[in-house]
């Protein structure tokens, strides 16, 4: 083996190696489904790693939040960064992370969609979200479609959810998680 090929060699072994290159995916994903939210992902963290003054965490919510899964992606992150505080590997993911702030989601189609979509954030489906399946089923079938909200920039107190596009207007319930109001399980109903 060359000094080339060495090198190589040890740079595919530190990358697989490489918990953000290893979770990239995951990460995008969560920085995708969460960025018009006021929560807390792993995904934040890793942000916050790679770029401190680019992103804020709130550790408290993040790890209320997240589930078994992300806490050991979290705790590798974090012990990677400590390891190599200037890996270019974790940098080229921490830009991929910024650019997926601003990446719109693929469109939710179903309610089946719909709910698998806020159970990869560990978001409960509440009671009120169960009991409107037929209703919202009905909708979809007839042309409804989620719009997410809020949108960048805006404010809703910490409120993030779907509304449901009949027609060009909003129905007059929608699907809804209030973190700082509520039991932060995905409600649905019009008091929010």
């Amino acid at each position: 083996m060359n000094k080339l090929t060495s090198r190589t060699h040890h740079d595919n072994d530190s990358q697989s190696e490489n918990p953000f290159v290893r979770h990239q995916e995951r990460l995008v994903d969560l920085l995708v489904l969460t960025r018009c939210s006021l929560q807390y992902t792993v995904a934040d963290l890793a942000l916050y790693l790679i770029f401190p003054d680019s992103q804020e965490v709130d550790l408290n919510k993040m790890l209320q939040a997240a589930s078994d899964g992300d806490l050991d992606i979290a705790c590798a992150l974090m012990r990677w960064k400590k390891h190599h505080p200037d890996d270019p590997h974790s940098k080229a993911v921490g830009e991929l992370l910024l650019e997926a702030m601003f990446q719109e989601p693929q469109p939710l189609t179903s309610i089946d969609e719909l709910f698998k979509h806020y159970r990869s954030m560990n978001i409960k489906i509440g009671e009120t979200s169960m009991k409107a399946v037929a209703e919202v089923e009905q909708l979809l079938c007839n042309g409804a479609w989620f719009k997410r909200f809020p949108e960048p920039g805006q404010d809703h107190s910490g409120i993030f959810g779907h509304y449901i596009i009949v027609g060009e207007q909003p129905y007059h319930k929608r699907f809804a998680v209030c973190p700082n109001h509520g039991n932060g399980k995905l409600s649905f109903g019009n008091k929010f």
